[in-house]
C-alpha cells in the first residue's frame, strides 16, 4: 500500500477572476493541514457529546419529541374532531399553524412553546432531558359555545371539538 499525498494550493483574490484569467496560486504549507482541532471545537463536541441523551426536540417537527440513544419518538398530533383533520407536523415557518416559542432550558430539562391551529392556541411545556418524559398542554382562550367546526371570524375555538392523539414510532428507521 503506497499512502496517499495530497498538497493543497489557494490564491487570495481580491475580487473574482475572469474564467479564462490566470490566478497566482501558492502552497498551503502542510503543517498547517492538520487533522487536529481546537480547543474550543473539542469543547463544543464534547458538549455536544453529553446532550445526546434524553427527551427533546431532536427532529424537525415540533409536535415531536424523541429521546436518545433509544430513537423513540413521541408525536403529539392536535386533532380537529368535527373535521377529521389532524396537525401531525408542524416547524415555527410552518403555514399550517402558528408557532410562538417559550422557553427552553439550555440542559433539555424544560421547553415550552404555543401552538394555534384552526382557532386553537395551546401551550404545551415540556420536562424533558433524562428523566421522564412529561407534558402539560394548556388551551387557551376556548369558547365552548362556538360551533364545533368554527365559523368564519370566529376568534376562538371550541377545545371539546378537540383531542390530543400520540403517536408512538422509532426515528431514522430504527426498529
Amino acid at each position: 500500500d503506497t499512502p496517499a499525498d495530497a498538497s493543497v494550493r489557494w490564491a487570495s483574490l481580491a475580487s473574482p477572476l475572469a474564467a479564462d484569467a490566470p490566478a497566482n496560486f501558492s502552497a498551503v504549507p502542510p503543517r498547517l493541514l492538520t487533522p487536529g482541532s481546537s480547543a474550543v471545537e473539542l469543547q463544543r463536541r464534547s458538549l455536544q457529546r453529553s446532550l445526546q441523551s434524553g427527551w427533546n426536540l431532536w427532529l424537525y417537527n415540533l409536535l415531536s419529541v424523541a429521546r436518545l440513544p433509544q430513537s423513540f419518538v413521541l408525536t403529539t398530533a392536535i386533532c380537529q374532531l368535527s373535521t377529521g383533520e389532524c396537525l401531525e407536523s408542524t416547524r415555527i415557518e410552518d403555514t399550517a399553524a402558528a408557532i410562538r416559542v417559550g422557553p427552553f432550558a439550555i440542559d433539555q430539562s424544560y421547553w415550552q412553546y404555543y401552538v394555534a391551529y384552526k382557532g386553537l392556541n395551546l401551550s404545551l411545556s415540556y420536562l424533558g432531558g433524562d428523566g421522564p418524559l412529561r407534558l402539560l398542554v394548556e388551551p387557551l382562550g376556548c369558547d365552548e359555545t362556538a360551533s364545533p367546526a368554527g365559523a368564519a371570524g370566529q376568534s376562538a375555538a371550541n377545545c371539546s371539538d378537540f383531542a390530543l392523539v400520540v403517536q408512538p414510532r422509532f426515528a431514522w428507521y430504527r426498529r
